[in-house]
């Protein structure tokens, strides 16, 4: 099963609102409060709590398992895929982005 299936799998029907964990701050949502884990593709580094990017250039995808974006997108973090790739969730499409097209955002 390609990272992309396995991706879409673990995406759980979640709110949309992205309160509880921590108080306040942009990384308050808990990637195991999001997405099931077990269906998740191996990670080099999940994250406890999802971080937010904003995206700083366009970005077409070139493979099935990477996401395509625009500049000033903003997208959840779920983990490290590989060195200098991102795993992240746009609009509940989860996938691969470089991690030098996009800026991690401070709580």
């Amino acid at each position: 099963e390609d990272l992309r299936q396995a991706a879409a799998a673990a995406v759980a029907a979640a709110p949309s609102d992205h309160g509880g964990g921590r108080a306040g701050g942009v990384s308050s949502l808990r990637v195991a409060d999001r997405y099931r884990l077990d269906l998740l593709p191996p990670l080099d580094e999940q994250f406890e709590y999802a971080q937010q990017a904003i995206t700083l250039f366009d970005y077409d995808a070139i493979e099935d398992d990477e996401l395509t974006f625009k500049a000033g997108d903003t997208i959840t973090l779920i983990g490290i895929a590989q060195p200098s790739w991102y795993f992240g969730d746009l609009r509940g499409k989860v996938g691969l982005l470089p991690s030098n097209y996009c800026q991690v955002l401070e709580e």
